[in-house]
Parts: C-alpha cells; sequence; structure tokens
C-alpha cells in the first residue's frame, strides 16, 4: 500500500486533504457549540479536536474515510434524548444489525425521504434567533453571517466553506491593521486616564499627549498606530512637550512593529518631544519589546508603571 504513495500523488492530494481537513475542524466545532454543556462553553473543544485528529490518522491508516464530528447525526441523538456514549455503541451495533439483515428494507426508502430527514435536522440547527441577536448587537458581524450562508449555499461545498473562513480571517486581520487608537484623557477628580466619550469632559495636561493604542503592534498595523501618533500630535491644542504612550492594550510586538515604532518616535524626539513608556503590562509584550531593541531606545528612566507617575517623573503635573 505505501509503495505507491509518490510525492506527485501528495502533491495532487494535498489541497483535498485541507479541505476535508477544514471540514471536520468546522462541523467539530459546530458540534461542540451547538451541542455542549452550557455550563462550560466549549471547556473541552481541544480534546475533541484531539481525539479526532487521532481517529483520522488511524482512519487513514486503514484505508477508511476521515473522522469528524457530525452536526446531524449529533442533532438526531440529541434529539432523541440521547445523552451518553453507550448511544453510539448502540447506533453501530443497529447499523451492524442493518448492513447484515435489512439491506433489503432500505432498497424501498426513497432518497428523498432521506433528505427530509437531514431537512429536518438542519430546519433544528438554524439558529435563526441567535442570528437576529447579532444583528442587533454584533454590529457588522451580521454581513460576515449572511455572506458565509449564500457562499455555503451557492457553491460547492469545499470552495463555500474555504471562502467563508476567508472572509473571516480578512475580518479579523482588518480589525487587527485598524486598532482602536485614541488620546486619553484624565477623569475629573481621579487618576484614572480614559478614552474621552460624548457629554464628559476630561482633563488634560499642557503639552502632554497621552496616546493608547489598543491592540498588539506589528508589522500589519505599526504604520496605522505611527500615522495616528503623528496626528495626535499635529491636532493637539497646545504644542506637544511630552508623549506618554500609555500600552496596556499592547500585548504583542514583533522586529518589524518594534522597529518603525522607534522610528517614529525618534523623530519625534528630534522635535523636542519627549517620549515614555507607561503600563506596558503583559509579560510577552515586555519580553519582546526588550528582545527587539525598543525598551532600550526608549530608556529605563522612561518606562513607568503608571501615566501619572510618568507624567510627575518626566517635569509635568500630577495628581497626588
Amino acid at each position: 500500500m505505501f509503495a505507491e504513495v509518490s510525492l506527485a500523488r501528495v502533491i495532487r492530494l494535498a489541497p483535498l486533504a485541507v479541505v476535508i481537513a477544514l471540514v471536520c475542524m468546522m462541523q467539530t466545532a459546530t458540534v461542540a457549540r451547538s451541542f455542549g454543556d452550557e455550563r462550560e462553553p466549549l471547556a473541552r473543544i481541544s480534546p475533541n479536536f484531539g481525539g479526532v485528529g487521532v481517529g483520522c490518522i488511524l482512519s487513514g491508516l486503514c484505508g477508511a474515510f476521515p473522522v469528524n464530528a457530525s452536526p446531524p447525526r449529533t442533532a438526531a441523538v440529541v434529539h432523541a434524548g440521547g445523552r451518553s456514549q453507550f448511544v453510539s455503541l448502540a447506533a453501530a451495533a443497529c447499523v451492524v444489525a442493518l448492513l447484515l439483515g435489512g439491506r433489503a428494507v432500505f432498497q424501498l426508502v426513497p432518497q428523498a425521504a432521506l433528505a427530509g430527514i437531514l431537512i429536518a435536522i438542519a430546519a433544528r440547527m438554524f439558529r435563526l434567533t441567535e442570528m437576529l441577536r447579532i444583528a442587533r448587537t454584533g454590529g457588522s458581524e451580521i454581513i460576515l453571517v449572511v455572506a458565509s450562508i449564500v457562499l455555503v449555499v451557492a457553491l460547492p461545498i469545499e470552495v463555500g466553506m474555504l471562502c467563508s473562513i476567508a472572509l473571516s480571517l480578512m475580518q479579523s486581520i482588518y480589525g487587527l491593521a485598524r486598532p482602536l487608537c485614541v488620546a486619553l484623557s484624565r477623569v475629573p477628580g481621579t487618576t484614572v486616564w480614559w478614552p474621552p466619550s460624548s457629554g464628559e469632559d476630561g482633563e488634560t495636561e499642557p503639552g502632554v499627549l497621552v496616546f493608547a493604542p489598543a491592540a498588539p503592534v506589528t508589522f500589519t498595523n505599526v504604520v496605522f498606530i505611527c500615522r495616528r501618533l503623528q496626528a495626535a500630535v499635529a491636532a493637539a491644542a497646545e504644542p506637544v512637550r511630552l508623549v506618554v504612550i500609555e500600552a496596556s492594550g499592547i500585548t504583542e510586538v514583533d522586529y518589524t512593529g518594534a522597529s518603525v515604532l522607534r522610528t517614529t518616535l525618534a523623530a519625534l524626539r528630534r522635535r523636542g518631544i519627549r517620549v515614555v513608556l507607561a503600563r506596558l503590562s503583559a509579560g510577552k509584550a515586555r519580553h519582546q519589546a526588550d528582545r527587539t531593541g525598543l525598551l532600550s531606545d526608549i530608556g529605563a528612566d522612561n518606562i513607568f508603571r503608571s501615566v501619572e507617575d510618568a507624567i510627575a517623573r518626566s517635569g509635568g503635573p500630577a495628581r497626588p
């Protein structure tokens, strides 16, 4: 069997294998999401994926079909009242019995009847209420939901699923590439620096800009973040002499992100603007910022644990 395996055959089968793997993963995730324990949502998703992977490997070695968690079969079992693994064993026993003695019976069952069973199960799995809730509270996510439904229905299943996954990834990448970057203001009477909102008057310090990028600083978004920083400096009511980067939202810093950010900060320093860093609390981000030279470029004397401390120790007034 293994003697027939060639590199050309592996290359030819690789795209189909990827599609099958994605289908198995999506169906397993759907089952875990739709029929899992509501008290612990998705708590066992990783073991489920591990079990499906081991099953697929063993199935491949035996020359059988890929293994996955089937949404229609799971829905049929759940709605029939099944609650334990014994249901699967009983179902397997019934299949064996039918194969041995009931094949003639199924020859009389039209395909339309079998299709009706699948349609009835699909109707039970169609979460219209959940979609309406997404439309009311999820913003633009409903567009992604509708587009995914149209793609899966209109295109062949493997093409539709791949396109739906690609759309979801593109939405995630877009959110990462265009993160929220905002100039913070102090909540009156406190030491809390917060994004300003309509109807609330925040406090600012003369010549001080507190800038907060709410995303990892990576190659996908660093140019956008730096442009927003430069725009905030240019839009300040008074000439900026101190920029405090409030870094609590930065969870990761890659090499390209650190390099571009260092260049931008150097340009600000050449204009006489001091740049300090506050609240870089994520351990992974601190390690990466240190490894890429970002922290040494900013300087140990310019790294603080709070915005108020950064302002006070950088020559500006601060709340006690």
